[in-house]
């Protein structure tokens, strides 16, 4: 994908550098919702993570998006979007085993609506990472029966922290 900008007659080509700053830059409308679809599909992992970044993305670019190659992309959409996820997108973004992403997810499993906390939750705790482990032990809003679960992990961290969360 070629992206221009066009003044007059003159047709510049921005480059995967300057169109990540002007993307930012759009206007947060619904009007913009297919033109952050097909920027979605660019090459320049620079410009789908801009686009990510974007509030008023379709649920289908977000879960385009979800897909994502890069971690920087997807840590954006699970960020931003937890009322767009669908838990068929999160399960692939947690198996991927990226752990700054899991532990986002983590840190705010309760908050993904579209999915089934309790199943998020769990694929969590079973994650081989122990610092996501701790991130989702460390979060009094999971789900009691994970907590309590993660109070037995082979962590002392992990441990400590699920204590520690149930008894607030």
């Amino acid at each position: 994908m070629q992206l221009q900008w066009i003044v007059g007659s003159m047709v510049l080509d921005l480059g995967s550098m300057l169109a990540p700053s002007m993307i930012r830059d759009l206007p947060e409308e619904e009007e913009f919702i297919l033109v952050y679809a097909c920027l979605a599909k660019s090459r320049s992992g620079l410009v789908r993570r801009a686009v990510a970044a974007k509030e008023v993305l379709s649920a289908e670019t977000v879960a385009a998006l979800a897909s994502d190659s890069e971690p920087d992309v997807v840590k954006e959409i699970v960020s931003r979007h937890r009322d767009k996820l669908s838990e068929a997108s999160l399960t692939q973004i947690i198996r991927r085993g990226w752990s700054d992403v899991n532990s986002d997810i983590a840190s705010r499993v309760e908050e993904y609506r579209e999915a089934d906390v309790f199943a998020i939750a769990k694929l969590l705790s079973e994650s081989e990472d122990p610092w996501v482990r701790a991130i989702l032990a460390g979060n009094g809003l999971a789900p009691k029966a994970i907590l309590k679960q993660l109070t037995v992990d082979p962590d002392a961290s992990v441990r400590r922290a699920s204590r520690r969360s149930l008894k607030r």
